[in-house]
């Protein structure tokens, strides 16, 4: 065999893995009950072996899980996450919007949705100050480090929190948290008080306030955010911003 046709042979072999996962996907998304590995096997027609293989790399991307007792397995917390992204997000910033224009202040405002262990920034309006604090449409931040990343950690579940904090906590500054046991103790102080507060966490010089936004279950799918540089963050300032996030998130989450 040539260079090219092994190349060809390879390709071929790598789409195939990729349409064969999703195939796995979909048969225990469309079943009534988690699924047996050989359920799997025989409604797809492919071998136990190769489907154990797929399912290995699914459960460890947490795009499928398996259950301790059965070991059956069913959609996992990534796969429930990803199809939130598409069903909140253009519904979200309808609604959304235009209370978040609302907003009588002159700091930096946005809208921020869960994508799986990330911040999804989806709406910014711009701040009128000079200097002022600058957040990117579509581009991600981590949850531990920024305010509106805070304020969705403290309203997850329990599995949720238990996957996130399985991992190790980057430090972005000086004062990024990693330790899990203090950053737990400001998501519960987080809970308390309705939003959350970050001060040079992510980068020096950038602070905000994070507001969650609930679905009827009380998890938080996004918040409202609001950034200023360190210097403007008095006491004062942040009496009024907390308020205004507040309002402006529980608004959003009655309307949506």
């Amino acid at each position: 065999m040539d260079r090219q046709s092994k190349k060809i042979s390879i390709y071929q072999d790598h789409l195939k893995t990729v349409l064969s996962s999703l195939d796995v996907i979909e048969c225990i998304a469309a079943a009534s009950e988690p699924l047996r590995l050989t359920d799997i096997s025989k409604e797809l027609d492919l071998s136990k072996s190769q489907v154990h293989r797929i399912l290995m790399t699914l459960v460890h991307r947490k795009y499928i899980q398996q259950e301790v007792d059965s070991q059956r397995y069913s959609l996992g917390i990534n796969s429930w996450l990803l199809g939130n992204r598409v069903s909140f997000r253009y519904p979200l910033l309808k609604i959304a919007k235009p209370i978040l224009d609302r907003i009588t202040h002159k700091e930096t405002v946005y809208l921020a949705l869960l994508d799986v262990n990330e911040s999804f920034y989806l709406y910014i309006r711009d701040g009128t100050h000079p200097v002022r604090a600058v957040v990117t449409v579509g581009e991600h931040g981590p949850l531990h480090a920024t305010a509106t990343g805070k304020a969705m950690l403290a309203f997850q579940s329990p599995e949720f929190l238990k996957n996130y904090f399985g991992k190790k906590l980057i430090s972005f500054t000086h004062k990024t948290i990693t330790n899990n046991d203090i950053l737990v103790e400001e998501l519960v102080k987080t809970r308390k008080q309705g939003y959350s507060v970050v001060i040079d966490e992510l980068e020096i010089g950038l602070s905000g306030i994070g507001s969650p936004i609930l679905d009827k279950d009380n998890l938080c799918f996004a918040a409202v955010g609001i950034s200023v540089p360190t210097y403007r963050f008095s006491d004062d300032g942040l009496k009024r911003m907390s308020a205004m996030a507040k309002e402006a998130s529980v608004e959003i989450s009655n309307n949506f």
